[in-house]
């Protein structure tokens, strides 16, 4: 992946790219909405969330969002901290409980845009353990997720919910949104903790895949550190899936040490044993 510019959007350098994701990506001009239009009018996707397009570049909020014909919704009004859910097929490997919402917007569906999940509303009162938003009761016909052709949107802020409450059903459900509108377009799946970075690279006959292992022993409470990163931690049996079917060697980059692979119908398959702080893995292409 890669971090996109305005400039980017609005000259088309995006085109290449499977799906943009624009996570609250407020203040849009009208000729950065025009350069989304047009990467989702010639087959790109989009996943957005909150208040994407709903101000301009002075920050004054638009009657409705700028992108409201691709997103399939119209601005209602902001909400208070809440809860939401979410349908079959974004619902997978999620818990049973209610996904928290810190930040909200009420929006209505338009053109016939598909809802794949609602908002679920607050009690009154606010119960222990629920210290950010108050226990939820009841789901309500407000749509917290909407699909339209090759855009899903999103009207909370699930990034910021993740940084502020570490719940593992958001990471769960943007995982969902991805693979639904990527598919079989995802050129990569790897199985490891979700401190490990993985960055994808081609050159001449060859594939890269970058490594970095950020599992340390620094401990974060709140936003506050506690301690400073003295120490990281190895990972082990990291498994690689590669849809690729045309690699004929695999190695690693520091010590050209080869990695067996088993080859599948729909790419490869294969394992590195431990990873200390960081690595390349060379896949050489067959031709």
């Amino acid at each position: 992946f890669d971090i996109v510019t305005d400039e980017d959007i609005k000259e088309g350098k995006i085109n290449s790219y499977t799906l943009l994701i624009l996570s609250n990506s407020a203040s849009t001009s009208e000729k950065v909405n025009e350069g989304v239009i047009r990467y989702i009018d010639n087959g790109g996707s989009v996943f957005a969330t909150y208040n994407t397009s709903l101000y301009d570049t002075q920050r004054q909020r638009r009657e409705d969002f700028g992108l409201r014909r691709v997103l399939g919704v119209t601005y209602r009004r902001e909400l208070e901290s809440s809860y939401f859910s979410v349908n079959y097929p974004l619902n997978n490997k999620l818990t049973s409980s209610p996904i928290i919402a810190h930040k909200l917007l009420e929006v209505e569906a338009i053109d016939n845009t598909e809802i794949l999940g609602r908002i679920i509303l607050p009690s009154p009162t606010d119960l222990f353990p629920f210290t950010y938003v108050s226990a939820p009761s009841r789901i309500t016909e407000i749509p917290s997720v909407t699909k339209k052709g090759r855009v899903i949107y999103c009207s909370a802020d699930i990034g910021y919910s993740f940084m502020k409450a570490s719940y593992i059903d958001h990471k769960y459900l943007i995982d969902n949104i991805v693979n639904l509108l990527a598919g079989n377009r995802i050129p990569i799946r790897v199985k490891a903790p979700s401190t490990l970075d993985v960055v994808l690279r081609k050159q001449n006959g060859r594939i890269l895949i970058h490594l970095i292992n950020l599992t340390t022993n620094q401990i974060v409470e709140d936003i506050e550190c506690n301690s400073d990163i003295y120490e990281v931690i190895p990972l082990y049996e990291i498994e690689v899936e590669l849809f690729r079917s045309d690699i004929k060697r695999i190695f690693r980059a520091s010590d050209n040490q080869e990695l067996p692979h088993i080859v599948k119908e729909d790419g490869i398959v294969f394992k590195i044993p431990k990873l200390e702080l960081y690595e390349i893995i060379v896949c050489e292409v067959k031709g």
